[in-house]
């Protein structure tokens, strides 16, 4: 909790999570646990249509009713998850998924379309999860083949909150299928043993467009596997070599910009100064056009960057095929040029924290699949970075990449994105370093991460974490609102406050 000494840390221990009630609880845990990848929505819509008739035949049997338990659900979706991490459901989630074999650590997602309308898409992934959910419901003992890893880490997620599930294995599809029961999971990577019988139809992920946006859990050590699996399509890629690749951009970008907060009078906002530091880093042309593709206005800040990758081939492919989907696209350049870009991103994010960031876990919502996702935060940094990254723009950033906020954050208007003061999106928090602190002290200014709870700041249902007023470099306090200067005019002898001085302003950008 956020208190006048700091931040103090708490135990919940209480019994009565979820109202109490064995049932709410059931409900409230379930979705938690289907949350921590899935996404809420995904979470509800996979609990409505494959879960929620086993506990009342009345949603069955009257018509609406369903849709009103849907509705209510959503409505308090961010309680439900709020709940779930105050009993830190994260990390007993992260633990099972550890424990699991290797295999099950892996992404696939075909995506399907229904009734050929884009619009509509259906993850052909979470129908297979789906299946794992209606075979739960079903009384038998006998195992559930699938060709899902995502089903099977959800079965060790279920599995942690109650839900009677066995053994979880691994099996190459060669010799004889392994059995295991009570009610075991088999993630069957080989041969063509039938799997999936249950497979869920028509389980839509509920997004405008095509693209699949699904939560990653990540740590610096980790940030190459996450990529890959953001890309949403199966390429000859290995982890190791893009964990390679993000160490050496890193490392480019730790060599070339500094950041750092500065005060200048302007406004009533704050901002991070970018500074270029003298280096030996010479950039090709080449590197220079495939920097300008996402950062026009500051390509020479980033283009050493790209050198690492820069290739005749990649511009061609990239001024080709920037906005296709990477399914159609034959080639890798295209794909490894979207990752350099969002190790770009995440670097300028860590930067802008400056402390305790490297070695925490981070949470995101991201698709490299289309270039939906990196147009959205690369229009804001490139935008900024030149004259000062607003806080408020510097916090949203931080939270993207650290606490699963949504990119529709950088696109609000400038008056409502200047009230941002944080994002937390569960146990991941992005805050004004001050309010962790309470000292005035050099450590108080900036942005502080957390990957804790914290209960006592009002999140709306974005994740932001907002002040009462707008505070852009245009806004001007009203009439009524002006600093009180009564002082000036009182007995001499009277008690009297200190005047407060105006406003000064803290910057970022490139000096």
């Amino acid at each position: 909790m956020l208190t006048s000494r700091g931040m103090r840390y708490f135990q919940d221990d209480s019994q009565d999570a979820f109202g109490g009630d064995p049932l709410t609880q059931t409900i409230g845990l379930t979705i938690c646990a289907l949350e921590h990848e899935c996404g809420g929505l995904a979470a509800v819509n996979l609990f409505i249509r494959c879960i929620a008739s086993q506990f009342s035949d009345d949603l069955e049997n009257f018509p609406g009713l369903t849709e009103c338990l849907q509705q209510q659900l959503v409505d308090h979706l961010p309680a439900i998850l709020n709940e779930g991490a105050s009993r830190n459901f994260k990390e007993m989630f992260l633990r099972a998924a550890a424990e699991l074999p290797q295999a099950t650590r892996r992404w696939q997602f075909p995506v399907e379309t229904m009734d050929g309308d884009p619009r509509r898409p259906e993850h052909f992934e979470l129908s297979l999860l789906g299946g794992l959910l209606v075979w739960i419901t079903k009384t038998s003992s006998d195992p559930y083949y699938t060709r899902s890893s995502l089903a099977a880490r959800n079965a060790a997620y279920l599995k942690v909150i109650g839900y009677p599930i066995g053994p979880i294995l691994v099996w190459d599809g060669r010799g004889s299928p392994p059995e295991p029961r009570p009610k075991g999971v088999v993630l069957v990577i080989g041969g063509s043993f039938d799997t999936d019988t249950a497979r869920a139809p028509f389980v839509r992920v509920p997004v405008a467009d095509s693209d699949t946006i699904l939560k990653f859990y990540y740590r610096d050590e980790t940030v190459g596997s996450m990529l890959i699996n953001a890309l949403g399509v199966k390429l000859q890629l290995l982890p190791e070599s893009v964990q390679e690749m993000f160490v050496k951009v890193q490392a480019c970008i730790e060599d070339t910009l500094a950041f750092s907060w500065d005060i200048r009078p302007r406004g009533m906002t704050i901002y991070n100064v970018c500074e270029v530091k003298r280096h030996n880093r010479k950039s090709r042309p080449l590197a220079s056009r495939l920097a300008s593709v996402y950062f026009p206005m500051s390509a020479e800040l980033f283009a050493p960057c790209y050198n690492l990758v820069a290739t005749e081939d990649m511009l061609v492919c990239v001024q080709k095929e920037k906005l296709s989907e990477l399914d159609l696209v034959p080639s890798v350049d295209l794909a490894w040029f979207r990752m350099v870009t969002a190790i770009i991103i995440y670097c300028i994010a860590g930067s802008l924290v400056q402390r305790e960031f490297k070695g925490l876990l981070h949470a995101i919502l991201i698709s490299l699949r289309s270039a939906d996702w990196l147009d959205t935060v690369t229009t804001r940094i490139d935008h900024t970075i030149r004259n000062g990254i607003p806080f408020y723009d510097a916090v949203i950033l931080v939270g993207i990449v650290h606490a699963a906020a949504t990119t529709e954050l950088l696109e609000l208007e400038t008056t409502q994105r200047s009230m941002v003061l944080g994002v937390r999106n569960g146990c991941n928090a992005v805050i004004p370093a001050l309010l962790s602190s309470m000292t005035p002290t050099k450590d108080g200014v900036g942005i502080a991460c957390f990957e804790n709870f914290i209960a006592n700041v009002s999140v709306s249902p974005d994740g932001s974490i907002r002040g009462d007023d707008a505070t852009s470099e245009d806004w001007y306090p009203p009439e009524t609102r002006l600093p009180d200067r009564s002082w000036q005019t009182r007995p001499l002898g009277e008690a009297i406050e200190s005047p407060h001085e105006g406003a000064s302003s803290v910057y970022a950008g490139v000096r």
